[in-house]
C-alpha cells in the first residue's frame, strides 16, 4: 500500500495515556513534549502496587503545561474512597481549572494486586452520585454520616471506562465521556456506540456522551517488532469475553487465560503468557507496526466515528512517545502548537 507522507491537516482529537512506570521527572518531559506536539489528553494509569501514584504526577504536570487535559485513567472507588477522589479533583481544579478529568471504572489491576473485587455497577453509580452532590455543595451520606465538604468542581468530567454492553449503556446514562474499551473491528465499534446511545436515551438524557475509543500502541521501524512486544497487551484483552468478534478464539482459550493471568506481570513484557497470543489477532485490539502502518490504522479508527481517540503506550515508553510525536502525529497531519 501506497502512503502519503501527509494526510493533511486533521482535527483528530488524540490522547494517550502512560503507565507511570518511569520516573516522573520522564513523565513531566513527555508531557510537555505531547503538549506542544498537539496531543490533546494525557491520562495516566492508577495501580498502586505496580506504578507511581498519578494525582502527584498529574499535579507536577499541569504545573508546567498550558492546556494539554489530564485525569487518571483509569481509578477505582475502592482504593481511593469517592469523597478522597471527589477532594483531590476539587484541588487539582483550583491549580489548573477546566483542565482535568476524571477516568473511572470498575476496577482491574489496582483491586486485583491487593485482593479485592471490581465494584459492581450499582456501587459505581452510588460512587458518582456521591461525588456529583459533593462538587454541587450538596449534603451526602457517607458511612452513614450527613457531610457537607468544601469541596467544588463546577463542571466535572468523569470519563467512563466501559467495554461490554451492560457497562456501556451504563456509561451511556452517567458519564461526559465513554472510554470504549473495544476492537478495532467496525461491527464492534457500531456495537458499543449503539449501547452507549440506548444508555443515554434511556436515562433521558438529551445528548450523548463523547466516545473515546480506547486502544493500545507500540511503534517500531521494524513492525514485526512492534507485533511481538505488543503480545502482553493482548493477554489482558483475550481475558475479556469477546469470542463473539474474534476469529478462531474460543470461551474455553478465555478461561484458561483468565485462569492464568498474573496481576503483577500486568501489561508487562514478563507476561509469561504472552506467547500463547495467536499472531493473527493482534491488530483486532492493537495498534503495532512502522510508523506510517501506525499512521493509517489511527486514521482510520477515527473515521469509523470515534470523536475520540485514547492510546494507552505500551512498550518503551519514552521511545514509543517520541516516534509517536515524531514520526506518527506529522503523517496524520497534526501540527506542533505554535
Amino acid at each position: 500500500m501506497m502512503y502519503m507522507e501527509s494526510l493533511g491537516a486533521n482535527r483528530m482529537r488524540l490522547g494517550i495515556v502512560l503507565l507511570p512506570s518511569i520516573p516522573m521527572s520522564q513523565i513531566l518531559e513527555l508531557a510537555i513534549a505531547a503538549e506542544s506536539r498537539g496531543v490533546q489528553f494525557l491520562g495516566l494509569g492508577d495501580s498502586q502496587i505496580l506504578w507511581r501514584d498519578p494525582y502527584v504526577t498529574m499535579a507536577l504536570a499541569a504545573s508546567q503545561t498550558n492546556s494539554i487535559q489530564l485525569g487518571p485513567f483509569v481509578t477505582n472507588v475502592q482504593t481511593r474512597h469517592p469523597s478522597v477522589t471527589a477532594n483531590a479533583m476539587s484541588t487539582l481544579n483550583e491549580l489548573a481549572p477546566d483542565r482535568f478529568f476524571l477516568g473511572l471504572g470498575y476496577g482491574d489491576s489496582a483491586l486485583k494486586t491487593i485482593g479485592l473485587k471490581k465494584s459492581t455497577r450499582p456501587e459505581l453509580k452510588q460512587s458518582v452520585d456521591m461525588m456529583r452532590g459533593i462538587w454541587a455543595g450538596e449534603s451526602v451520606e457517607i458511612g452513614g454520616v450527613s457531610a457537607k465538604t468544601w469541596a467544588r468542581w463546577e463542571n466535572p468530567q468523569i470519563w467512563w471506562a466501559a467495554d461490554g454492553p451492560l457497562s456501556c449503556e451504563q456509561a451511556g446514562a452517567e458519564a461526559e465521556v465513554v472510554i470504549a474499551n473495544g476492537l478495532m473491528v467496525t461491527s464492534h465499534m457500531e456495537y458499543m456506540r449503539s449501547s452507549i446511545r440506548k444508555g443515554a436515551l434511556d436515562a433521558g438524557r438529551s445528548t450523548v456522551p463523547t466516545v473515546a475509543f480506547h486502544t493500545g500502541i507500540i511503534i517500531d521501524d521494524d513492525g514485526l517488532q512492534a507485533r511481538k512486544a505488543a503480545r502482553p497487551y493482548l493477554v489482558r484483552t483475550l481475558c475479556h469475553e469477546l469470542e463473539t468478534w474474534l476469529p478462531g478464539w474460543s470461551s474455553a482459550q478465555r478461561a484458561e487465560f483468565v485462569q492464568k493471568y498474573e496481576y503483577m506481570d500486568h501489561l508487562k513484557e514478563s507476561n509469561k503468557m504472552a506467547e500463547f497470543v495467536p499472531d493473527e489477532l493482534i491488530d483486532f485490539k492493537v495498534i503495532a507496526g512502522t510508523p506510517e502502518f501506525c499512521a493509517e490504522r489511527i486514521q482510520w479508527a477515527a473515521d469509523q466515528g470515534n470523536e475520540l481517540i485514547s492510546m494507552v503506550i505500551l512498550g518503551d515508553i519514552v521511545k514509543n512517545v517520541r516516534y509517536l510525536l515524531e514520526k506518527v502525529l506529522p503523517i496524520l497531519g497534526i501540527a506542533p502548537r505554535v
